[in-house]
């Protein structure tokens, strides 16, 4: 009984043996933590709150979103801004598969408040951190604030997570904007734009591994030019 029970684990440790090297080669399980939204600094709110008034006023004389004097003054700012992280081109043509996105995330350097008329979303104002001082940057993205809010609503209700939970990549140098959310263990990524040369389809979301297999080669061969 002895050698059996002796037989019997010496066989379950060389299965264990075995299958942690197979984990080794196929990277059983996610390879890294899923990121964490960025928290917004404080700071940010109360540019936003200036902001919407010059948003208000610049409705008199350009369309921004916002039609009659009465929409103009139920115009209010979303509870659930979005964060944006930008991604430098130097900084992802250095990423490294084996530690993830956390190498790309940093501070938000904007954050996109979409701004509602009776709780539809018609317009945005963006605040951004210019040398430490949040301000105004941005006024009445209206194709932004729409494309934004369809795909993170679409999705929050997909994943079932709370919109708030988003927050956004955006790559000037390709000009590629990726909305961000934890789904159980792993981070996925959204286009909010179809785009050919990574095969993105708006509100179609890719694991971020996924979705940075295809970017990286396109940044590490990217000459700068525009086309």
């Amino acid at each position: 009984m002895r050698s059996l029970a002796s037989a019997n684990f010496m066989g379950a440790i060389a299965a264990i043996t075995i299958l942690a090297g197979i984990c080794g080669i196929v990277a059983c399980g996610p390879r890294y933590d899923p990121v964490p939204a960025p928290t917004i600094p404080p700071a940010a709110q109360p540019a936003a709150s200036t902001s919407i008034l010059t948003l208000q006023k610049m409705s008199k004389i350009q369309n921004v979103g916002l039609g009659s004097p009465g929409e103009v003054r139920r115009a209010t700012l979303s509870s659930e801004p979005v964060p944006v992280v930008t991604v430098r081109l130097d900084a992802l043509r250095k990423y490294d598969s084996k530690q993830g996105l956390s190498q790309l995330t940093a501070s938000p350097t904007e954050v996109i408040y979409p701004v509602s008329v009776d709780s539809i979303v018609r317009s945005s104002v963006t605040v951004a951190d210019v040398a430490g001082n949040w301000q105004g940057s941005k006024y009445g993205d209206i194709d932004l604030a729409k494309r934004l809010n369809a795909v993170r609503t679409g999705e929050a209700k997909r994943a079932n997570v709370p919109a708030s939970s988003f927050f956004m990549y955006r790559i000037p140098a390709l000009g590629v904007e990726l909305l961000a959310h934890k789904e159980g263990e792993e981070t996925k990524l959204t286009p909010i734009d179809d785009d050919p040369r990574f095969a993105f389809k708006a509100g179609h979301t890719l694991s971020a591994e996924e979705a940075m297999r295809r970017i990286v080669p396109v940044a590490r061969s990217y000459n700068g030019l525009p086309g």
